[in-house]
């Protein structure tokens, strides 16, 4: 008779339960302070709802630290080589322990949030579901990370190993951006590296940055909330994401168990064809690390602080990998060569620009659009605007040749910092960044597009009549339609002689600038708000302002 294949234990997972359970009582005990923290008594439990929604984007370090924790206790066994080959001469199938401890590793995350959910939930009122959501969102995280730790477990030999396998693959996006932008950056002068296309692949980061996921809401009036509701945020998509990855990585875990061999306890990868993905980037990564602590303390010499961080990186990892320090043979030396070289060499490659990414320039009739803003791309500045005629992309394309001509990191007076954004035909989106001469034809184009009503007001343009204008310096406020009228017409009438746009280097040699702050409103009762600058350049509104008989303070 053919016995039952058994993919599950109940006495393992009891045992796993009772021998790790001063993990539940420390992480139970975090969750008591934390409601603690979170209650504020009232009749509908709006705040501790509203509180109780704040608290998921935080979770994510914690859940992040927490998985660890359970996916080293769980996984612990596999690195003594007398507990592996005890425990697996036990008649139980890998896939039974395997299955067994996510199990339990999954019950150390949803009973304690569970208990705490339904306590929050009790006092959240009419809002009770917000502790529902919270559940859902937090087991989402714990999810991902712990589909993450339980795979660095797998692939490693040793607890160290383990946690340094961890914290790559959970933060490698963020080192990978801190080279490029270091090393390779400079080399490309006129590329913008946003780093929150590198967040996106840093969970941690991104759950407790920039992060929406529960909004509660209300009006308070006569010391009692009213119209209480709580709405969803785009962040449970990128959630169910990283769960989903946690669940691939879980898989894996799985695949690489069933093929371990249970001699690598110890070793610092137990997946041999994985050695030498592990020693790149293991060695890019303590590249980054020397390289960032080196120039912190005796500034910045790039080439001798990454070839010491290379060497290190390189012969520390091979030392890892062998599990003895004589690793300086001429086969590791050459290989290290090889490295350097190719490092060394992408490095050169950016700078000789061997792949034409600086010397880039679309064609028009392949471009759908393009954006256009000042400010330099570390800079918030709300003044861009976007082309769709072919002419204006034409025009850009010319402005963008004129700032090919010069570094916009010369910090010469004089330039704006030209972004561009192009939106190609076939969908793809391709970003530059420009020095642009103020004095020069292709500075005087591109003072036109922004001092035109789309740029400098952008939709509140469409919004009718101003309903109040505030001028900062004196402190005076205009409320009269027809002054109202009057301004804004002085306004449109500056922006069509291209004198408003709102980078204050066009007027570096000004000799006054002034702010003023208007006020829309839609017919809906919708208030916006929006602040301009002008300078004693704007012919139109410095008449408008001494017939209002506006004094500003002289400087």
């Amino acid at each position: 008779m053919k016995l039952r294949t058994s993919y599950f234990d109940g006495t393992v997972l009891k045992k796993q339960i009772t021998r790790f359970a001063p993990v539940w009582g420390l992480y139970s005990a975090v969750l008591l302070m934390l409601f603690m923290v979170a209650v504020e008594l009232d009749s509908q439990g709006v705040r501790t709802a509203s509180n109780l929604a704040e608290t998921i984007s935080g979770f994510a370090v914690g859940n992040c630290i927490y998985a660890f924790a359970v996916a080293q206790l769980l996984w612990g066994d596999l690195y003594n080589s007398r507990m592996c080959n005890a425990l697996h001469a036990l008649p139980l199938r890998r896939e039974g322990w395997f299955l067994t401890g996510i199990s339990a590793g999954l019950l150390f995350s949803l009973v304690p949030n569970g208990v705490f959910a339904l306590a929050m939930g009790a006092l959240c009122g009419e809002l009770w579901p917000v502790a529902l959501l919270w559940l859902g969102a937090v087991t989402l995280q714990y999810l991902c990370f712990f589909g993450l730790a339980t795979l660095s477990a797998f692939l490693v030999g040793n607890r160290f190993a383990a946690g340094l396998l961890y914290v790559i693959l959970n933060f490698f996006a963020m080192i990978a951006y801190f080279l490029l932008d270091e090393l390779y950056m400079p080399n490309l002068p006129s590329i913008i590296l946003r780093n929150e296309h590198f967040v996106l692949f840093t969970p941690v980061v991104q759950m407790t940055e920039n992060y929406d996921i529960v909004q509660v809401s209300w009006d308070y009036d006569l010391g009692a909330y009213r119209n209480a509701v709580y709405t969803l945020g785009e962040g449970w998509g990128y959630t169910g994401i990283c769960a989903g990855l946690g669940v691939i990585a879980l898989g894996l875990a799985l695949l690489c168990y069933r093929k371990r061999q249970l001699e690598c306890a110890g070793d610092l990868v137990a997946v041999k064809p994985l050695e030498p993905v592990v020693l790149g980037i293991y060695t890019l990564c303590v590249t980054a690390l020397c390289y960032g602590f080196l120039t912190l303390f005796w500034g910045y010499v790039e080439t001798i602080y990454t070839v010491i961080g290379l060497f290190i990186g390189f012969f520390t990892g091979r030392m890892l990998l062998e599990r003895q320090v004589r690793v300086f043979r001429k086969k590791n030396l050459l290989a290290f060569l090889l490295v350097a070289v190719l490092f060394y060499g992408s490095i050169g490659a950016a700078a000789w620009d061997l792949l034409g990414i600086v010397s880039w320039v679309p064609k028009a009739e392949k471009v759908a659009s393009v954006s256009v803003s000042t400010g330099g791309s570390y800079y918030y500045q709300e003044n861009g605007i976007t082309l769709e005629n072919q002419e204006d992309i034409e025009a850009v394309i010319a402005i963008q040749r004129e700032g090919m001509k010069h570094d916009p990191w010369d910090g010469v007076d004089y330039t704006v910092r030209l972004q561009l954004t192009y939106e190609m035909e076939n969908g793809m989106r391709r970003s530059r960044e420009y020095a642009i001469p103020t004095g020069s034809e292709a500075g005087k184009t591109l003072k036109a597009y922004l001092s035109s009503p789309e740029a400098v007001l952008k939709e509140l343009q469409y919004l009718g009549d101003f309903v109040r204008a505030e001028f900062y310096d004196p402190g005076i406020e205009i409320t009269d339609a027809a002054d109202l009228a009057a301004l804004r017409e002085a306004i449109l009438a500056d922006c069509a002689a291209g004198k408003m746009a709102q980078d204050w280097n066009f007027y570096r040699d000004a000799e006054e600038m002034h702010y003023m702050s208007l006020q829309f409103k839609t017919p809906e009762g919708i208030h916006y708000y929006k602040e301009l600058r002008f300078w004693d350049g704007c012919t139109n509104i410095v008449d408008w302002v001494a017939q209002q008989g506006i004094e500003f303070t002289k400087y």
